[in-house]
């Protein structure tokens, strides 16, 4: 059974939430971080709130990368190419 272009289907698929997600994680490390120099000082409140921002980004980063890395170590011991690796060139029948 042939299921190249299910696995290529689903692996462009995943790619894109990845990358999607690694986009959002980027965009909230940067407000947390703009956040948290627009209030050094003035209130503790917010600036606690702005490191749990930076904070939580960065946890969702390692997510995103750990999700990344352990679908690539299935596809391989599966003998499938991983996230981000070109197809594989499928033989003519």
């Amino acid at each position: 059974m042939d299921v190249s272009g299910l696995t290529t289907f689903f692996s462009t698929i995943l790619d894109a939430l990845v990358k999607i997600a690694g986009l959002v994680a980027a965009v909230a490390l940067a407000a947390a971080g703009f956040m948290y120099f627009g209030v050094i000082g003035h209130n503790q409140r917010a600036m606690e709130m702005a490191q749990g921002g930076v904070r939580a980004a960065f946890i969702g980063l390692a997510f995103v990368w750990g999700a990344r890395e352990l679908i690539n170590l299935v596809a391989g011991a599966a003998g499938q190419p991983g996230l981000g690796a070109p197809p594989t060139p499928t033989a003519l029948h």
